[in-house]
């Protein structure tokens, strides 16, 4: 006796996984224990990190985009979030050059209230978060930036 199946029957097809991209993003935070911090959160959040401490931590070695107008880093990055000391001349300038270099790459930037007027001239198609800032406020912008893309 032969069995006869019929679509019913048949178990569909296992579709292949999709792959869907993991965000990047780059954490350029002036302090290392906050800048690991939140490189730890973002990763348990599902998101690529990466982390850099910006021209006064890498004032020994030098700052790459500064140096040769190109930051790995950055270029890899779908979002840039910075927190550097905006009081320093090279962090202002590595400000500029991210939004100049990478226009396509979102941007977001956070500042002490007292350090606002030092950024706000930089700041053009940036998200602006004045610090505290806890991982929620972080990851809300940061998502907010991607869907902006």
């Amino acid at each position: 006796m032969r069995a006869t199946t019929t679509a019913a029957d048949t178990p569909p097809r296992a579709q292949p996984p999709r792959c869907v991209p993991i965000p990047r993003v780059l954490i350029e935070h002036r302090d290392s224990s906050l800048r690991l911090s939140r490189a730890r959160h973002l990763s348990e959040a599902g998101l690529e990190v990466a982390t850099c401490g910006g021209p006064q931590v890498l004032a020994r070695r030098g700052c790459p985009l500064l140096e040769t107008g190109n930051c790995s880093l950055a270029a890899a990055a779908d979002v840039i979030y910075t927190a550097l000391r905006w009081r320093d001349r090279r962090c202002l300038v590595v400000l500029h050059e991210l939004r100049s270099r990478y226009p396509d790459t979102a941007l977001i930037v956070e500042t002490d209230i007292a350090d606002a007027h030092l950024v706000e001239d930089q700041v053009t198609a940036c998200t602006v978060l004045t610090a505290p800032v806890g991982t929620a406020r972080m990851l809300t912008a940061i998502d907010g930036a991607l869907r902006q893309r």
